[in-house]
C-alpha cells in the first residue's frame, strides 16, 4: 500500500464509497459539500470534480452509504462546526448522482403515501450507522 493524500486540510469527519460505475472511492468532505473528491486505486490518483446546484450544508457524524453503482446517499449528522451539543441533529436525506457530466445532489423528500406507509422522515440523528438494502434506506 502507498499512502495517498489531497492536501494538508484537516477534517472532522470524512467518509468514503466505492462506485463501480467509475471504479473510484468517492469521498465527501465534511466542510466542502460542493466538491466531490474521488480516487481512482488502479492508477493511484485523485479528482476533484465540482457538484450541480444546490449542495447540503457541512456536516459531521452523518452517513455516506452506496446506494446503486452510481449513487451515494447522504443522511444526518451535525450541522456546522459547532460542538455537537449545541445545534440538533439534521434528518435530511440527499442523493449525491455520479453518472451524469457532473455529480449532482437532490435532495429527497418524502412522498405522501397510504396510511399503512409513514410519511415522517426518521428521526434526526448524528453518530449513527445506516445501509441501504432493496433501494431503501435504513
Amino acid at each position: 500500500f502507498q499512502l495517498v493524500t489531497t492536501g494538508t486540510e484537516k477534517t472532522d469527519s470524512t467518509n468514503s464509497v466505492f462506485l463501480s460505475h467509475c471504479d473510484c472511492f468517492v469521498v465527501y468532505k465534511d466542510r466542502t459539500p460542493e466538491r466531490i473528491y474521488a480516487f481512482y486505486p488502479q492508477e493511484q490518483k485523485w479528482s476533484s470534480f465540482a457538484v450541480d446546484g444546490m449542495s447540503p450544508p457541512p456536516r459531521r457524524y452523518h452517513t455516506f452509504v452506496f446506494f446503486n453503482s452510481s449513487a451515494v446517499v447522504l443522511f444526518g449528522g451535525f450541522m456546522g462546526w459547532q460542538r455537537p451539543n449545541v445545534k440538533p441533529p439534521l434528518n435530511d436525506v440527499w442523493l449525491l448522482t455520479i453518472s451524469e457530466a457532473k455529480p449532482r445532489w437532490i435532495l429527497l423528500e418524502p412522498k405522501n403515501t397510504t396510511l399503512q406507509h409513514s410519511t415522517s422522515r426518521p428521526k434526526a440523528r448524528a453518530g449513527h450507522v445506516a445501509v441501504v438494502i432493496d433501494l431503501r434506506l435504513l
